[in-house]
């Protein structure tokens, strides 16, 4: 009935449906009893401390399993499509279990021992009876899929955790509620995708918000910390009643990140929280959503069309209303606008100073020089700027009345062809620098 060669169970021949594993084993084998499809029961005496890859594989009647208590070893797919098994007690000391070991099975709840510090890839995948969870405080990492498509309706992960993979709870169409750990650093591709959390606290630390995360949630409320520079495409796709605050502007927001975000309900937004594209610079216009309270902007020359006239403008360290600053068709009241400078940090006054000088907006003469000052201090971070954000018009203005450098120009030319901004080379290439700094300035007042 046994196959047993030197303490390892090769195979078993029988035709038992509760099958006693004799003591004095120490392994059971590689499937050993896969697809053995009448087993309702297993008892595994306690000198067994091994059970290798797809040992039970497929063994569909298999309801209960006695553990051995020294069991320190799970393989992969060990218990896999074992369909009928709904309960197991996993012993203390066990200190692995390989990917997919309980895949497809029927289990409702499980502890992980606390010798246990990573759940492997698609552990409990499609274990779709599966609703509790309740993980060590030894974990590090928790593998891509490991519980996907799964029953569970909470999961408190703890703070041990520093790694969560791809698709780790994707498709848990019950979990509601999470506390993610606040030592990860990253939330993975479709982490949480297609299930019914109304609600997460993203962790201080996270600076990565991977591509479909939270895509299909029912998320009303997000606060986007100041560490998250990156959120991929699809993160918070299909999120139709979200709110979203951002402590601060993350440097990149992919496509469809948030394209069914309710834009009534964004109480704070940046000029680039919303942008679909990757070139968040190529827009002319942002539109603000009427219920903005505070927009912040990073691209000065991009604030137009702001709907509500209650919002605030935060420039430098103030808040401004609003209201002072637009005029009835939604635009800039430019002449009110121009007296931010006075608040502004240096980068934003040189933003200021060289769009409203580069686009030839109405400017009272001693707006003007004031502008013309600022330039004239910082005309190389000017026409970086304008290089970076591959605006040609302003470019050619700070090359055509600056005295930039031959060497810096040159500059100028290699970041710009790094960034691909080829219509910008021809500019740079083309400029002629003025014998006199700022010359074109010299008009009466």
């Amino acid at each position: 009935m046994f196959e047993i060669q030197n303490g390892i169970l090769i195979a078993y021949n029988g035709e038992e449906k509760d099958i006693v594993i004799p003591d004095g084993i120490k392994i059971i084998g590689k499937n050993a009893f896969e697809w053995c499809e009448d087993i309702v029961s297993v008892y595994i005496p306690d000198s067994v401390t091994e059970i290798e890859p797809d040992a039970f594989y497929g063994c569909k009647s298999l309801e209960t399993v006695r553990f051995s208590a020294n069991l320190a070893r799970i393989g992969e797919y060990a218990f896999a499509r074992c369909e009928d098994l709904k309960a197991i007690s996993l012993p203390c000391f066990l200190e692995f279990i390989g990917d997919a070991a309980f895949e497809w099975c029927s289990i409702e709840s499980i502890t992980i021992p606390d010798a246990i510090d990573e759940i492997s890839n698609s552990l409990f995948h499609k274990c779709r009876h599966l609703n509790h969870v309740k993980m060590n405080n030894n974990l590090r990492k928790i593998g891509k899929n490991a519980f996907a498509s799964t029953a569970v309706e909470h999961i408190e992960i703890p703070d041990s955790v520093t790694e969560i993979q791809l698709g780790a709870f994707k498709n848990c169409v019950n979990l509601s509620s999470i506390v993610l750990p606040k030592s990860i650093k990253a939330i993975p591709d479709e982490a949480f995708n297609c299930t019914s959390l109304s609600a997460v606290e993203i962790p201080p630390d996270v600076s990565v918000i991977g591509k479909n995360a939270f895509r299909r949630c029912r998320l009303t409320r997000v606060h986007i910390p100041k560490n998250t520079i990156k959120i991929c495409e699809g993160a918070f796709k299909l999120n139709r009643n979200l709110s979203v605050f951002f402590e601060s502007p993350p440097d990149y927001v992919g496509k469809d990140a948030f394209p069914d975000c309710e834009p009534q309900k964004v109480k704070v937004m940046y000029s680039t929280s919303f942008r679909a594209d990757t070139d968040r610079d190529a827009c002319e216009e942002i539109l603000v959503p009427k219920s903005v309270e505070h927009f912040i902007p990073d691209k000065f020359h991009h604030i137009v069309n702001l709907e509500k006239y209650s919002i605030k403008l935060f420039i430098g360290q103030g808040y401004f209303d609003g209201e002072e600053f637009l005029l009835q068709n939604g635009n800039l009241n430019l002449q009110k606008y121009d007296s931010l400078v006075d608040f502004a940090d240096d980068n934003e006054k040189i933003y200021i100073a060289l769009y409203r000088l580069a686009y030839d907006y109405e400017l009272s003469d001693d707006t003007k020089f004031i502008y013309i000052d600022i330039l004239q201090d910082n005309e190389e971070r000017a026409a970086l700027f304008a290089t970076e954000h591959n605006d040609e018009k302003a470019l050619k203005y700070i090359i055509d009345t600056g005295n930039l450098t031959a060497e810096y120009c040159d500059y100028l030319y290699d970041t710009a062809y790094s960034l691909k901004h080829k219509n910008l080379l021809t500019v740079i290439t083309n400029h002629n620098v003025s014998s006199d700094p700022f010359s074109i300035f010299s008009f009466e007042v």
